[in-house]
């Protein structure tokens, strides 16, 4: 049976766990609450104002590093000082700056309006020049109030975690014996739309949830808060992709499903993490990605001022770690996958930055033979 017909890669077509077919439209037709309503029109709206506050808080810091002769710190902020630089010079940047408000004081009045992406952007906007410079840490202004679990659950991330909700309720309401891992779980922002929508009154829906990171550092608190309600479903493991799994104690080709959201871009390798998830999956099991597709002014001045960012450097990322749809189906080709069988994205263009991408493990003397 179809899993979809694919969206922009147009090369693979017939996976899905179980045989439970699912289209890109079905997942991209999910009515999903727009936080902003009451003083933005629609989200397209809002990421353009969104767009145009980064862009001139990016101007202002490329004026000042020229205008005081400043030293950008030698570190993985030299890459993002050429990005945010060269951002400025582009037609894009250009007119983005000059769709912008001239003042703080009206740029102040323009964040307060884009919920808490708005406060991300009037938090991180003011401090360019310090960040850079290196003399503020980017982390003490995510966890200020709780910002990064606020941001992964807010307007900018909600559309694509619903996607993957929808999937995996789709799999599991026709095999209640679905064992699931997600790799990068974090504060559980992708986590918490899956157990509302396949879960909503705590009922067992998959036979095995793993909920990994690469540091224990987020379990307690996800344990007690986020997701209190589903804790006697979960098992909570650290998981680094830069190592062997069967290392770290799991059990190889065991997962019919693994979630992956917004976290392989942020590793050293691709080749490397994608080919440690094929390890963890059954022959036909499903990876499914939240990916960035494409880079926003928003990505570039807020996730470009962490280290994690960068990580891709080595690798040849060198002006941020984000993969086309086109470069993701080659990615995973390249270590045992199908390819990308369905691609579903957050909006429509031009405003399209964001993906649920769905891929087949292939079985491993599939992988071997180069098929």
């Amino acid at each position: 049976m179809p899993i979809a017909q694919v969206q922009a890669v147009p090369i693979k077509v017939e996976r899905a766990i179980d045989n439970i077919p699912v289209t890109a439209e079905m997942l991209e037709s999910a009515t999903v609450a727009f936080q902003s309503v009451e003083t933005c029109s629609s989200p397209e709206e809002k990421i353009n104002l969104g767009s145009a506050a980064c862009a001139r808080y990016i101007d202002w810091a490329v004026k000042e590093v020229h205008r005081r002769e400043l030293t950008i710190k030698q570190d993985y902020r030299v890459h993002w000082w050429k990005v945010l630089e060269k951002f400025t010079e582009s037609e894009t940047g250009r007119a983005l700056i000059q769709q912008a408000p001239n003042t703080k004081q009206e740029l102040d009045q323009l964040t307060s309006k884009l919920g808490v992406e708005g406060e991300v952007i009037a938090r991180f906007g003011p401090e360019l020049v310090s960040l850079l410079t290196g003399h503020t840490d980017p982390l003490t202004h995510f966890l200020q109030n709780d910002l990064l679990f606020r941001v992964y659950h807010s307007d900018e991330f909600v559309r694509p975690n619903r996607y993957m909700a929808d999937f995996v309720r789709l799999n599991t309401s026709q095999k209640k014996n679905l064992r699931i891992l997600e790799i990068g779980a974090g504060t559980g922002g992708t986590t918490l739309p899956i157990f509302q929508r396949c879960s909503p009154n705590g009922e067992a829906f998959c036979s095995k949830y793993m909920y990994t990171d690469v540091s224990a550092g987020f379990f307690q608190n996800v344990r007690r808060t986020t997701l209190k309600k589903w804790s006697y479903l979960l098992q909570f493991r650290t998981l680094n992709l830069e190592y062997d799994v069967a290392e770290q104690g799991f059990e190889k080709y065991s997962y019919d499903l693994v979630i992956a959201a917004n976290v392989v871009h942020a590793t050293q390798s691709l080749s490397k993490s994608l080919s440690t998830i094929h390890q963890l999956l059954k022959p036909g099991g499903v990876l499914g990605l939240v990916e960035i597709t494409k880079a926003t002014p928003f990505y570039d001045m807020v996730f470009g001022s962490i280290s994690g960012w960068w990580s891709g450097i080595e690798e040849g990322r060198t002006d941020g770690p984000l993969q086309s749809t086109k470069q993701w189906n080659e990615q995973l080709q390249k270590v045992g996958f199908s390819g990308v069988d369905l691609s579903a994205y957050d909006f429509p263009e031009p405003e399209r930055h964001m993906a649920l991408l769905l891929s087949t493990a292939l079985p491993v003397d599939a992988k071997a033979s180069g098929h």
